[in-house]
């Protein structure tokens, strides 16, 4: 099962420790999370009845973007072939999500651009001004001439 949740850095889940650490973190059982994790992320686990935890980091080219965070309801063994699956999984999507960030940063750093060229229209008496922006492309309202 696959989750989204989102933990201090300073909380003691799984997650957190992995991306602290940089390291991939299995927890194998409710007893292994009780031992060493905090009761908030006991409660979180159970409440989402969470047994067997692997956590691994998500490395882009320069910085950790995040980490993937894989639970079974059942206790589960994690096969060395399941683990080596897993990792090369987490470095595509560690890619995909560095491409979405780097993709994000531009749009947003082209359309500061863009929104620094536009400039307010003077006022003048007698005389009203309209402008009309006519992007080259709708999905990013950026335009060129």
């Amino acid at each position: 099962m696959v989750a989204a949740h989102t933990a201090r850095q300073d909380a003691a889940f799984p997650s957190a420790r992995a991306f602290c650490e940089g390291r991939t973190v299995f927890v194998a059982d409710r007893q292994a999370l009780v031992a060493g994790y905090s009761p908030e992320a006991v409660g979180v686990f159970d409440r989402m009845g969470f047994s067997t935890v692997l956590c691994l980091p998500l490395w882009g080219s320069r910085t950790l973007l995040g980490v993937l965070t894989i639970c079974w309801i059942k206790p589960h063994e994690v096969s060395i072939t399941e683990r080596v699956t897993l990792t090369a999984a987490s470095g595509y999507i560690a890619q995909a999500v560095e491409r979405a960030l780097y993709l994000d940063e531009r749009i947003s750093v082209a359309r500061q651009l863009q929104e620094a060229m536009l400039t307010d229209l003077p006022l003048a008496d007698h005389v009203e001004i309209s402008a009309l922006y006519q992007p080259s492309a709708n999905d990013n309202m950026i335009g060129g001439d």
